[in-house]
């Protein structure tokens, strides 16, 4: 019906004839809305809907009429917003302001507010005569608005706060000559509201401060008293409020904090702030470009962290600060001082960069060391030429991460004489004389470039790449049993109990001990003993749980795993131990054994093997009957069936 305009027209004209000779509450209701839904698909006869519509609110005695006409007038505000005309606000103002129901006029108020967001409030503001008087009814009915609901701290009273503050943010920005009046009644209100409603007004502030900068010198010197009364305890809305107002400090200070400000700010941190607290305020002055400020905040914050990454993170965000800072110094028409200061400026840029890239590369060079020594460990059977030379291939990374920490990440701590004169007396090849040479040549460079420059600059960059070029060009020098397998040693073990499945467990009671005993072979290559011979053989076992039993008891930690480790001399390549271990925790429990040996010069040696079994533990019967009596007895008894008594009828 609503496609064909000439249509909708004559079912108007029908229905007006229908509410005429039928006037009853349903009739109508139905009547009107039908009317609405018409206008509303059609678009044809909406400005007359909307009068009939106010007509029947203005009239109309009955409450479900009037609540019916509220409904429809939201509908066609959002849905035609451009019909409304000046007269139709005005009539619906007067309907509010006349009602004396308090849900309809809240229904009113809502078209009103779908109205606020739309063309229509435009229209009504052009014809308006005196915008003046409006302007100042709109700043009081918010100033009351926020008086009355900063008091409370209920979260109604909170999110009406949230849209009376959006308000009067974008109140300032259209008005700007109201802006003083907005930011004089917040100012005062800071002092007597809730700590909730005092963190809501700062954003506002910093809003409204950052649409007309020119404000802010004019709220400076309130909000600097404030900061010195507020926030005199550790709660969470306290410190939520130090950052709040110290954010509008910094977009009110206009990137430039006076001596007394910042010792303010300073003095209230040290009193009742947390680290957390200080960060978000260092982070806020760099947001706003206080970076002269959140640089010393950065700094105070690096020697209360926990973890090296979190250290090299503030760092960097300091030396970022720094290199901002070092660029307000620039001043037109001098072309001399502000190469200075860019150059100043990427000086600081690249320390903070190095900050997040090399404590990366430094952890891992020294990972790498870390698996070239697991190499050496587990090299039993190597000689002695070979052996020296993955040292020296651990040392080389050493030297790298220690090159990259002294010159980069934290020169002052730096030590060298952990590192001492190396000396090339005593090399057994000239592969190890050349690695040697190369490892004094570096730290030569590097400690002398550490005491001469301040990091990071071009000069320390290319002192770690010329490093690593030196520890380059020395070719890898093969040793001849490279090519050669002279000694070969394997230990074999054999560990009883052993189940048939290497898969399923051993059973034990938890209130005995599983006597595991471990027996060996070494075997031996066609020349034992070669290189070094095996003094003594380390046996370590372990255990874990696994998983556990759904009965839950109270079990001391020290019973849950065992660790225990016994060294014995093998006797014509056999040993043997036991071990006693014990499992009072109920359920399945994994079993490793693990073998090294040790030399005569008393170095252990990672040889392995690695053996793992399975061992489930039980409960005890004796146990585990004390425990299901004492579970009947806390039960309670049931009553037994009372005997029937004997008749004629039992025997059938």
């Amino acid at each position: 019906m609503h496609h064909d305009a000439i249509l909708a027209s004559s079912a108007r004209q029908l229905l007006q004839q229908l509410v005429t000779s039928y006037p009853s509450t349903r009739m109508v209701i139905v009547s009107l809305h039908t009317f609405t839904l018409l206008a509303a698909s059609s678009l044809v006869d909406t400005p007359k809907q909307i009068q009939l519509l106010l007509q029947y609110l203005k009239s109309d005695p009955r409450r479900a009429v009037k609540r019916l006409a509220v409904q429809d007038l939201k509908l066609l505000a959002s849905k035609t917003p451009h019909t409304w005309s000046k007269e139709n606000m005005q009539a619906l103002c007067e309907c509010a302001l006349q009602t004396p129901y308090d849900s309809l006029k809240l229904g009113m108020l809502s078209v009103l507010s779908t109205l606020s967001g739309t063309i229509a409030i435009k229209h009504y503001f052009s014809a308006a005569p005196d915008l003046l008087s409006l302007e100042q009814d709109a700043v009081f009915g918010l100033e009351s608005l926020l008086v009355l609901c900063s008091q409370d701290d209920s979260p109604g009273a909170q999110s009406t706060v949230k849209i009376a503050l959006n308000c009067m943010v974008k109140l300032a920005k259209g008005r700007p000559h109201l802006s003083r009046s907005v930011v004089d009644t917040l100012l005062t209100q800071l002092h007597s509201s809730q700590d909730t409603a005092r963190v809501l007004m700062c954003h506002c502030l910093a809003a409204i401060a950052m649409q007309l900068p020119v404000l802010g010198d004019g709220m400076l010197g309130d909000l600097v008293e404030l900061y010195k009364v507020i926030g005199r305890s550790a709660t969470d809305k306290q410190q939520e409020l130090l950052v709040s107002l110290a954010t509008v400090i910094f977009v009110a200070s206009q990137k430039a904090l006076s001596s007394e400000v910042k010792a303010v700010i300073k003095q209230q941190l040290d009193s009742v702030s947390s680290g957390w607290t200080v960060y978000r305020i260092a982070r806020q002055a760099s947001r706003m470009g206080n970076h002269d400020m959140a640089r010393e905040l950065y700094q105070s914050l690096l020697t209360q962290v926990a973890s090296e990454h979190f250290y090299f993170w503030l760092n960097s965000l300091k030396e970022f600060s720094h290199a901002e800072q070092c660029l307000t110094g620039l001043q037109e028409e001098s072309f001399s001082s502000a190469l200075s200061c860019i150059a100043e400026s990427l000086k600081f840029y690249h320390k903070g960069i190095a900050s997040l890239t090399m404590k990366q590369s430094m952890e891992e060079f020294r990972s790498l060391a870390s698996r070239y020594r697991d190499l050496y460990q587990t090299s039993f059977d190597a000689d002695s030429a070979t052996l020296r030379n993955v040292e020296l291939q651990q040392q080389s990374c050493l030297l790298i991460a220690h090159a990259i920490e002294a010159l980069v990440l934290d020169p002052e701590s730096a030590s060298f004489q952990e590192y001492g004169s190396t000396g090339t007396a005593h090399a057994d090849s000239e592969y190890e004389r050349r690695m040697m040479a190369v490892y004094s040549h570096v730290l030569e460079e590097v400690e002398s470039l550490n005491r001469k420059y301040a990091p990071v600059s071009y000069m320390h960059t290319a002192c770690l790449c010329n490093a690593i070029i030196a520890l380059l060009k020395v070719p890898l020098s093969f040793q001849r049993y490279f090519f050669q397998k002279l000694q070969s040693t394997s230990i074999k073990l054999a560990l009883s109990p052993s189940p048939r499945n290497p898969a399923e467990p051993i059973a034990v009671q938890n209130n005995q001990q599983l006597a595991l005993k471990v027996e060996g072979v070494v075997q031996h290559g066609s020349k034992p003993g070669l290189f070094r011979r095996i003094q003594s053989v380390c046996l370590s076992v372990s255990s874990t749980l696994q998983s556990k039993s759904s009965q839950d008891f109270k079990i001391p930690i020290d019973s849950i795993t065992n660790e225990m480790e016994q060294r014995v001399e093998p006797h014509n390549d056999y040993f043997s131990t036991q071990f006693l271990l014990n499992f009072a925790v109920l359920g399945t429990h994994s079993i490793t054994v693990e073998s090294s040996v040790r030399d005569a010069n008393g170095i252990v040696w990672k040889t392995g093997p690695r053996t793992t079994m399975f061992v489930k533990s039980l409960e005890d019967p004796y146990s585990q009957q004390i425990r299901l009596q004492q579970q009947q007895a806390q039960q309670p008894l049931q009553p037994q069936p009372q005997p029937q008594p004997r008749s004629a009828y039992t025997r059938f």
